[in-house]
This record gives structure tokens, C-alpha cells and sequence, in this order.
């Protein structure tokens, strides 16, 4: 057993067994017009590693001691990070290309086909949906909303968390009976 030490960020080390890793990726390379340097790290002479810990955590090694005279360092690296590093080490056009996309299919079989900006709009609180209204009840609900000064959903969501606190008193027998209530004659 090797157990390799890793600073955990706050203040307190954390370490794994190097010996009993689930799975390793090797960055690629790409030609910069002088030198191949690692699409990840931007090594020249050595290549940045990702690995799949025995217990599940990501672990990124940069062994930049034959190249910098920097440090041999190891970091956690979060699942989103892991998943990054893997599609953007799946650019390069030397080294294990196509070993690093296909751990991203089999990893994370759910990732998007596409991400980008946002078309723009507002940010989805939830999912969106389809409820029908009688006329003069949206009526009362849109006067409200503007009393209020806020938007129609914003005013039923206000309502809802209010129903569901129990902060909103029952509804009368006579109020449940206007006209285009849905629970009345």
C-alpha cells in the first residue's frame, strides 16, 4: 500500500492507496508550433494525470518536477471537474483522445449533448405547469398580482406556500360557492 497524501483545503490532509486506484487517464497533447504541451496542464515534458480513487474521489496529479522544478502535487477534484478535465483532455490530438471521451459517456451517461450560454429568458424555478383557471378567479388573481406589484406566478406561488404553511385561513362555505370556484354548485 502507497498511500499518497493530498491537502483536502482545509488545513487537514486527506490520502489514498495509488495502489488500489479505480481507473487512470493520462492527459493529451496538442502541437502549440514549437512543443506537444498537455491540453490540461500545459506540461511539456511530463503529462497531467486524473484518477478514479478505490473510494470513488477524483484526484488530478501534475508531476511538474522535470519540467519547472516545480512540485509533484495531487488535489480533489470535485465530479464536475473530473468530467471537464476528461472532455477537454478528449481535444487533444495526441495521447489517449478517444479513452478520455468514452470515460465521460460511461461516467456520466446523463451529460448534455450541447451546453452553452443561455438563450436567454429566466432561470427555471421548478418545473413548468398547465393549469386552467375560470375567468373571473384569473381576474381576481391578475388584480391581486398587480395590487402586490408582481407577476401572476409569482403572487400563486406566494398563495401555495402560504396554503401549505398554514398561514391562510380555510376558505368559507360561501366563498367556495362563487361562482367559477370549481368546488361549489
Amino acid at each position: 500500500m502507497t498511500r499518497i497524501m493530498v491537502p483536502n483545503g482545509d488545513g487537514t490532509t486527506g490520502w489514498f492507496d495509488d495502489e488500489r486506484l479505480r481507473e487512470e487517464f493520462t492527459e493529451t497533447s496538442v502541437w502549440d508550433g514549437n512543443n506537444w504541451r498537455g491540453v490540461c496542464s500545459g506540461m511539456q515534458i511530463k503529462s497531467a494525470e486524473l484518477l478514479l480513487t478505490a473510494e470513488g474521489r477524483w484526484v488530478l496529479h501534475e508531476d511538474s518536477s522535470s519540467e519547472f522544478n516545480g512540485p509533484d502535487s495531487y488535489r480533489w477534484l470535485t465530479d464536475d471537474e473530473a468530467r471537464v478535465w476528461l472532455m477537454k483532455s478528449g481535444t487533444g490530438n495526441r495521447g489517449p483522445a478517444d479513452e478520455a471521451l468514452e470515460a465521460v459517456e460511461r461516467l456520466w451517461p446523463d451529460v448534455p449533448e450541447e451546453s452553452g450560454p443561455s438563450e436567454g429568458g429566466r432561470p427555471a424555478v421548478g418545473p413548468a405547469i398547465s393549469v386552467a383557471y375560470p375567468e373571473d378567479l384569473l381576474q381576481r388573481i391578475d388584480a391581486a398580482a398587480a395590487k402586490e406589484e408582481t407577476s401572476r406566478a409569482a403572487w400563486l406561488q406566494t398563495a401555495a406556500r402560504e396554503k401549505l404553511a398554514g398561514s391562510h385561513r380555510p376558505c368559507t362555505a360561501a366563498e367556495a360557492d362563487e361562482p367559477g370556484s370549481g368546488s361549489g354548485g
